[in-house]
């Protein structure tokens, strides 16, 4: 069985609420605050522009200086704008952009070679738990550069981004809810299901972790008090808050792992940021610092420093 360890804490120290803003370049590369940090070495490096970045290069970043709009910045030095005020961006998604610029509104879909709007999706579901309908669906980017998984309450719904509908959708029982989502590529599905009246009401206890199959098959639930779900490599990686672990579970529902948050009983909010190996990830956690886990052999190892030539001796007096 693979063993994963905490290998490294980085950002601030921890202090007041504050969630870190990370951004995965690649494998043991990411971005924070504005410069790059190698997660092989431990160190920072140079600055890094924008945000939303793609594995391939491609990343977002608003215009501040001209006609305000969304840049997509190519590696080859091209860049498209998007003719959108504010909002907030979902990614980078193949050559499309998914951006939600109004939470009334269902998401765009813009091309990201040419910043042309293509239109919103058109069989997006709005949540009107609350009293007004939004469409401010949680998301599982399941790096296909195809599809985006979506939670929208009332169920789960695979987005075509080209064709901009939906390819698979998974309804929730009448009195339930559906709370957040994560896919592995094999197409199984996990969500939180809670009922209607706890959703309503922001209680968590009796949340289920539940497994559908890939046809959309209730497999199996099992009981947990969840924070975040995601995945990691073929398994499915949660955030369990309230007992400050990661949890991993198989395709299966099968505990494969737990690892314990690093300084546990201080806070328990860890947000897990997979990278692309599946064995390596991101804790974000709420005081300002993020955290390294991953096999141990990925721990940091820093440079050895260069020499610094031995000083010429200068001649005493009289030689």
């Amino acid at each position: 069985m693979t063993s994963y360890v905490h290998l490294r804490r980085y950002g601030k120290k921890p202090g007041a609420a504050e969630v870190a803003a990370i951004d995965v370049l690649g494998d043991g590369a990411v971005v924070y605050r504005g410069y790059r940090y190698d997660l092989r070495t431990g160190e920072k490096g140079a600055k890094q522009a924008g945000f939303a970045h793609h594995v391939d290069g491609r990343y977002l970043e608003w215009d501040t200086k001209g006609d305000t709009g969304l840049e997509v910045h190519h590696p080859d030095g091209r860049v498209a704008k998007v003719l959108v005020l504010g909002g907030k961006h979902i990614g980078i998604v193949g050559p499309y952009v998914v951006h939600s610029d109004d939470g009334r509104q269902p998401w765009l879909v813009a091309d990201a070679k040419t910043g042309e709007l293509l239109g919103r999706v058109e069989d997006q579901r709005g949540d009107a738990t609350y009293g007004t309908v939004l469409y401010n669906a949680t998301w599982f980017d399941p790096k296909n550069d195809r599809t985006v998984w979506l939670c929208e309450g009332s169920r789960l719904a695979e987005l075509d981004v080209a064709a901009r509908r939906m390819a698979r959708t998974i309804e929730a029982p009448a009195d339930q809810a559906f709370v957040g989502v994560a896919a592995l590529p094999d197409g199984h599905v996990v969500t939180l299901m809670r009922s209607a009246e706890d959703k309503a009401k922001h209680r968590r206890d009796g949340d289920r972790l539940v497994l559908f199959s890939p046809a959309g098959e209730q497999l199996r639930e099992v009981a947990i008090c969840a924070q975040a779900l995601s995945r990691l490599g073929d398994n499915f990686l949660i955030s369990d808050d309230r007992k400050e672990q990661f949890v991993m579970f198989d395709r299966d529902l099968e505990l494969v792992a737990r690892v314990e948050m690093y300084e546990p009983g201080r806070d328990g909010y860890n947000v897990p940021l997979p990278l692309p190996s599946g064995r390596e990830w991101i804790g974000v956690g709420g005081r300002g610092e993020w955290d390294h886990y991953g096999v141990p052999e990925l721990a940091p190892v820093k440079p050895p420093k260069a020499k610094t030539p031995a000083k010429s001796r200068r001649p005493a007096k009289g030689e």
